[in-house]
């Protein structure tokens, strides 16, 4: 694959499913990397390229668990992290950090795009979701 090919898939995955933008790019990390072996020009420009949008993506998407998707449904759902903490009993600097390593984990901007995601890998239904 010439890294003009490269360039276009991660365009077309962008374009067409930015929101599950890491898991469709992870198979093109080893076009990626096999182009930079074999000394393709301008390899190593896209692989910068695609560094600056994030790590890249595991090679399994794995299911969060039940008190870090809670508190991304409360998050949505405009429940601080300071009330949601004094409901469990923790302190409101660990529900940020699982807030944000949940976030990371799915590679989601907030928690409304988190809970997007989620509902598209199957893993929550609008049945768990507050009307």
């Amino acid at each position: 694959m010439t890294p003009d090919q490269i360039a276009e898939r991660i365009a077309a995955i962008h374009a067409t499913h930015p929101h599950q933008y890491y898991s469709k790019l992870q198979p093109l990390w080893r076009d990626v990397l096999h182009a930079i072996a074999d000394g393709a020009p301008d390899a190593h420009l896209l692989a910068a390229a695609a560094l600056r949008t994030g790590k890249p993506p595991t090679t399994q998407e794995k299911p969060l668990g039940y008190a870090s998707v809670l508190s991304l449904v409360k998050a949505s759902e405009g429940v601080s992290a300071a009330a949601e903490a004094a409901d469990l009993g923790l302190t409101s600097k660990a529900i940020q950090a699982r807030r944000r390593n949940a976030l990371r984990k799915l590679g989601a901007r907030d928690p409304a795009h988190a809970i997007e995601i989620l509902r598209e890998r199957g893993e929550i239904t609008d049945a768990d979701l507050k009307p």
